[in-house]
């Protein structure tokens, strides 16, 4: 009976060392420990199930290119742009004048008679009067107006300086005078 008992032994103990080495290498190809001292199993490890771990080799690094960064051109610094000119001051508009037509003590005339203005200024003649009117360059200096009636107008604009006389065709005692200074 001891022979038998100690094959059973022995079957058991071969049994237990195939196990043993399947396990490592399960643990070996799944990234485990072979060595049984480093496990934490509990179990203190006998001298015959030590089996000796075979070194996984570890890929040295690849090392990274790096690129020099590459230099941006700044951007253009604009050219400074000299101010644009101060414009000059423009003179006033000149001031519109004037002049109506009326009727006065019985008779026709220009109110007022004699205007003073600067040159390059319009004079305006409104006829207000029931009665019609013109307005007549003594001596053709400037263009005159033919005849307008009650409400209506005349302009003329006096670029030169000078005095200007005019009359009324149709009522020749009507008679004024523009003088344009400067």
């Amino acid at each position: 009976m001891s022979n038998q008992k100690n094959t059973a032994i022995i079957r058991f103990f071969g049994l237990f060392l195939i196990l043993a080495t399947i396990a490592t290498v399960i643990l070996a190809a799944c990234g485990g420990t072979a060595n049984p001292q480093t496990a934490t199993t509990g179990t203190t490890p006998t001298a015959a199930a030590t089996v000796a771990p075979t070194a996984t080799p570890t890929p040295a690094p690849t090392p990274t290119p790096t690129t020099a960064p590459t230099p941006t051109a700044a951007p253009p610094t604009p050219t400074p742009q000299p101010p644009p000119p101060t414009p000059k001051p423009q003179p006033p508009a000149p001031k519109v004048v004037q002049v109506s037509i009326i009727m006065q003590n019985g008779q026709f005339a220009f109110s007022p008679a004699t205007i003073t203005i600067p040159k390059g200024s319009p004079v305006v003649w409104t006829n207000n009067t029931g009665a019609p009117h013109t307005v007549t360059s003594n001596n053709g200096q400037f263009t005159s107006s033919g005849t307008f009636n009650q409400g209506q107008t005349f302009s003329a604009t006096f670029a030169t300086a000078g005095t200007f006389t005019y009359h009324c065709s149709i009522h020749t005692y009507m008679t004024a005078t523009v003088v344009v200074t400067g």
